[in-house]
């Protein structure tokens, strides 16, 4: 899925225009590990956190991690600590064909793995 990322764009939640990004790392594999409590859902944030987990760090579902490298712009630099920050991945044209392909596949695989 990497090969045909194009662009990162961000926007940070308080200005209109995008930024030029890119990404610096990206976890290989999904875990259910949440990298802060702060995206919890008990704690503010939009994902789902497993109730049996006391420290709530445990998602329900499993999540892939990016870290974003952010712009030598001044409006970043004013941004706050902790501000809210929308990334938009930007991916090259894939021909139907290959699309209905790994639709597929990915379906066949959720279901019958084990």
């Amino acid at each position: 899925m990497q090969e045909r990322l194009t662009r990162v764009e961000i926007r940070l939640a308080d200005r209109s225009t995008d930024l030029i990004s890119s990404i610096v790392r990206a976890v290989p594999s999904a875990r259910d590990d949440l990298p802060s409590p702060a995206l919890a859902s008990t704690n503010g944030g939009r994902i789902a956190a497993d109730p049996r987990d006391g420290k709530g760090l445990r998602a329900f579902e499993r999540l892939f991690q990016f870290d974003i490298a952010l712009p030598d712009d001044p409006a970043v630099a004013m941004a706050g600590f902790g501000s809210r920050v929308y990334v938009r991945f930007e991916y090259a044209w894939e021909p139907i064909g290959e699309m209905i392909y790994r639709r597929t596949r990915q379906a066949l695989l959720s279901r019958f793995e084990t």
